[in-house]
């Protein structure tokens, strides 16, 4: 990940993660994650910890051993997955037929690996991407996810180029006015990355909120 600025916390979400299996399906991936938060409670892993402290109130704001010593249940796991990832109840996310596109989804691993020719090449290919919105209930579209803010925890991390693909996605017509659900309103790119720890930790706030504006 030397491309990329990763924190503590999301370097240990992105652990928690790996090597899991690939769907397009939103209802099994949330069905995935939900595991391997609930697995990572009973071994007291840091991802797990990071997922539920955001994802599940009763633990909000708690220390790693008051998170860890919970009951916590299979059940609680789905409702972490589900409200990490924009639902507001397990209730909400089961009844889900929303899909990832795939493309879509390669895009966004591109752009944060750094991966300006690749992303260059499939935006020609496939120049529709560049206003598609994200199959989670958030809605993000490409240029949201430079933003480093509401979106999948695994995913707020920064590549030292990032204002460089910020410029490729707006050279390509992506809407910087363009909102995304999060935090129980509608947010631009810009609001969220000017609000996020990531990319001023990365030494990139300046240069990146200058392209957004």
């Amino acid at each position: 990940m030397h491309n990329q600025y990763v924190s503590d916390e999301v370097s240990a979400v992105i652990e928690l993660y790996k090597e899991m299996p690939q769907t397009s399906s939103v209802l099994e991936l949330l069905k995935q994650k939900a595991e391997r938060v609930f697995q990572g409670h009973r071994i007291r892993k840091m991802g797990a910890y990071v997922e539920i402290s955001n994802g599940f109130p009763p633990l909000f704001g708690k220390s790693i051993d008051e998170v860890f010593k919970y009951d916590f249940t299979r059940q609680n796991a789905y409702e972490v997955a589900s409200k990490i990832h924009g639902f507001n109840s397990w209730d909400e996310g089961e009844r889900t037929n929303a899909a990832l596109n795939p493309d879509f989804e390669k895009a966004v691993d591109l752009m944060l690996a750094g991966n300006l020719d690749e992303l260059t090449r499939l935006l020609e290919k496939h120049p529709q991407l560049i206003s598609e919105q994200s199959g989670y209930p958030h809605h993000a579209t490409l240029l949201h996810y430079c933003g480093s803010n509401g979106i999948e925890t695994e995913r707020q991390v920064v590549p030292y180029n990032i204002a460089e693909i910020a410029q490729i996605l707006i050279d390509f017509g992506a809407n910087k006015s363009a909102k995304m659900n999060v935090y129980g309103s509608q947010h631009t790119t810009l609001e969220l990355a000017s609000t996020s720890a990531h990319p001023k930790r990365a030494g990139l706030e300046r240069e990146l909120l200058k392209i957004l504006k």
